[in-house]
């Protein structure tokens, strides 16, 4: 750790507060940039499955089965394909 002898110098406390947020980032970027990876694939899912909904494309099960009627049911399923495409979500 830096030495710093100045106290009231808030010059000099900015400069060690960057310092080691610099190194906090340096340590958990990776963990942060896969984060947002997988935030983003379930954001692209979810908008891919809410525009079938709103279009009546959007079937429960298979596209033989019965159409999804209630916005919730879409929500449902969106978060499932989300999950199974690897991308983060949320529990209940």
């Amino acid at each position: 750790m830096a030495n710093f002898n100045c106290v009231h110098c808030t010059n000099c406390l900015d400069i060690f507060l960057l310092l080691v947020y610099k190194k906090y980032l340096k340590h958990n970027y990776p963990k942060v940039a896969q984060v947002e990876k997988k935030k983003k694939k379930t954001d692209m899912k979810m908008k891919k499955v809410m525009d079938e909904f709103k279009k009546g494309k959007l079937h429960s099960g298979s596209k033989e089965g019965p159409e999804v009627k209630s916005k919730e049911q879409a929500v449902a399923i969106g978060l499932s394909e989300a999950r199974k495409a690897g991308g983060k979500v949320n529990k209940k």
